[in-house]
């Protein structure tokens, strides 16, 4: 399990009290966040659960976020609320991309995704946050989480520590979010103006064929790198020397080809997979 403190401060909350629709929107924007992220991560909330308790310091509006998951990369840190990451993840490029849309969104060689602002400057992400960073509901959650709040007169900061029952006073600050950075944390209808991913190309790699098909270039099934791929063949010599029969041995050798992974319409994950060449 893992736990943070949610904190909103300013002379608005000087009476422990928050305007119970505001609150209302902040709780409902924090689970839509936590539960988004967690499925775009793990591909489910099957093993999620996620629960508030109430803790109040004077001057401040604050509660405890507990947060129970079986998962590779935390959602926490995903997000950024736990510090984990030097980046900041998801908090940290919204903070870098202060309110504006993303200009593009392209692979990077070797791994990870590179996001453009329109003044040019680039910021290298985790892979896993290209869905993410690029989703409108996301935007959504954040603006009830964090900007609603920090737009109301009276609440100047938002912040996420870390829990310490000993010692209040030295509570470690993970996150802080100012008034001015409100905008920031914005909903915008499209975060990402061009989803450019630019084709994976694996040139002269080995692969083998698990089936084939003499009447179709589609539905090829591949195994490379430990990964069954559904493949279509673009080379239609290939295609031709399978259809005359010389190639009965196909499932018994290796072959060296051009692999081409090109992205699916409107997704920054899910691609089609193409031989555009096979090295006979």
């Amino acid at each position: 399990m893992e736990s943070i403190i949610l904190r909103f401060d300013g002379e608005a909350l000087n009476e422990h009290s928050m305007d119970l629709k505001l609150l209302a929107d902040c709780l409902a924007g924090l689970e839509s966040l936590i539960t988004e992220v967690h499925e775009q991560l793990n591909g489910s909330n099957d093993d999620l659960q996620v629960q508030v308790q109430g803790g109040f310091e004077e001057g401040s509006f604050e509660f405890i976020l507990n947060v129970i998951e079986n998962a590779e990369v935390s959602t926490l840190a995903a997000i950024g609320l736990n510090g984990v990451f030097a980046s900041g993840g998801l908090i940290g490029v919204l903070k870098w991309l202060a309110g504006e849309p993303i200009e593009k969104i392209a692979n990077k060689i070797g791994g990870g995704c590179i996001l453009k602002k329109k003044d040019g400057e680039t910021k290298v992400v985790d892979s896993y946050l290209k869905e993410i960073v690029a989703s409108p509901s996301i935007r959504r959650s954040f603006k009830k989480l964090v900007q609603q709040p920090l737009n109301k007169a009276g609440i100047d900061v938002f912040e996420v520590l870390k829990p310490d029952d000993k010692d209040k006073e030295s509570r470690e600050v993970l996150v802080e979010v100012e008034k001015k950075e409100a905008s920031s944390f914005r909903a915008l209808t499209a975060p990402v103006k061009e989803k450019v991913m630019e084709d994976e190309i694996h040139d002269n790699v080995r692969i083998t064929f698990l089936t084939a098909h003499k009447d179709k270039p589609s539905q090829w099934r591949i195994n490379y790198d430990d990964q069954v791929l559904f493949v279509k063949i673009l080379d239609e010599r290939f295609i031709k020397h399978v259809q005359s029969g010389a190639g009965e041995a196909i499932f018994d050798d290796a072959y060296r080809v051009k692999l081409v992974a090109k992205y699916k319409s409107n997704s920054l994950t899910e691609k089609n997979w193409f031989i555009e060449k096979v090295y006979l």
